[in-house]
């Protein structure tokens, strides 16, 4: 999924660099002009092994990691995200 996101880039285009989110399998992100007014964080989460995803973006003036990852943890079933994670019990 990811290698048909980054081919839709045009001719003249950066091609996007989508990272791994940390604590989130199949989650990632890229960041787009982030110094500039109208730049942005966009996610994608990936589903059905790849067959289709979820996409949101986030400006980057008001971007911060740990509401995103409390977002996460509502669409990404199974997972609990490092920095929202309560205490662990042994």
């Amino acid at each position: 999924m990811l290698e048909l996101l980054t081919r839709t880039a045009g001719p003249y285009a950066p091609v996007p660099e989508f990272l791994p989110v940390d604590g989130f399998d199949q989650v990632f992100r890229c960041v787009r002009t982030p110094d500039h007014p109208m730049g942005f964080f966009e996610y994608y989460v990936l589903q059905e092994q790849g067959r289709s995803a979820v996409r949101f973006a986030v400006r980057a003036g008001s971007h911060q990691d740990a509401v995103v990852a409390g977002f996460l943890d509502v669409i990404v079933p199974g997972v609990t995200s490092p920095s929202t994670a309560g205490p662990t019990t042994r």
